[in-house]
């Protein structure tokens, strides 16, 4: 890539705006953003061997972001505890969603009033349902690292169903 600009590389205001950047750097980046984001040209990331979605490669990078935060490198422990840390969020957050879906399913929009005793069975059954989908996933860290977002999903979950009695009664 050719040089964006002086006034780019010594302007301390620059803030990213289209007309301060070379003409010759802008053409070229029409050539190069669409090259390496062709979809022939993507390649499907995979962590621990499963596939990551965007939501989760997002968790990932916050995960490192917050590593990379100090003027020092982490230690490769920390990178490691990282990746455990938004493997087993992305986890929950797939977890998370099985039970708000679920739950949308047996008592979201038009549907019947619930008797209190149905929908706290019906919480128990999709709040396991979750926990299941929970521990299937592949996740890092051991089942003791893992524990901890177990216990998070539980209290979410149960958060999730009070807030939507709540509106119910």
């Amino acid at each position: 890539m050719p040089h964006p600009g002086i006034r780019v590389a010594t302007s301390p205001t620059f803030d990213g705006r289209l007309a301060e950047i070379d003409q010759e750097f802008k053409d070229n980046l029409k050539v190069l953003v669409p090259m390496i984001l062709s979809p022939e040209n993507l390649v499907l990331k995979k962590i621990n061997g499963e596939k990551v979605k965007v939501c989760d490669f997002v968790q990932y990078c916050k995960s490192y972001m917050q590593i990379y935060e100090g003027n020092e490198l982490p230690e490769p422990k920390s990178m490691l505890v990282a990746t455990a840390e938004a493997n087993n969020l992305a986890a929950m957050a797939d977890a998370k969603d099985v039970y708000v879906q679920l739950m949308e399913d047996v008592c979201g929009g038009a549907k019947p009033y619930l008797k209190t005793e149905t929908m706290d069975v019906e919480h128990k059954r999709v709040k396991d349902k979750a926990i299941e989908q929970f521990e299937k996933k592949k996740k890092m860290g051991g089942d003791e690292f893992s524990a901890v977002y177990k216990e998070q999903l539980e209290k979410v979950t149960l958060d999730l169903f009070l807030k939507k009695l709540h509106i119910l009664v």
